[in-house]
């Protein structure tokens, strides 16, 4: 699961986990008084400063786009009838 590990009211970290909520992203805070700036991290992927965060949120939106296109309504059934 995708971390924002950040600093306590910090606007910057305030508009990383906007913009994962607009991509309607699974992530969890973590809030460190330790922390100068925001960090992500996704497994052993991390990312702090604007150019590092900038490249992960577009990365998590490109495969977040790509898992869209693969997603499905539809019911699948077996050959006795079965919903699957």
């Amino acid at each position: 699961m995708i971390e924002l590990v950040r600093p306590p009211e910090s606007p910057e970290a305030d508009a990383i986990a906007d913009t994962l909520r607009e991509m309607v992203a699974a992530f969890r805070e973590i809030e460190d008084p330790a922390v100068q700036r925001p960090l992500l991290r996704d497994g052993e992927r991390t990312a702090t400063g604007d150019g590092a965060v900038a490249v992960f949120l577009a990365d998590l939106r490109r495969d977040l786009a790509r898992w869209g296109r693969f997603q499905s309504d539809a019911c699948y059934i077996d050959d006795d009838g079965q919903v699957c």
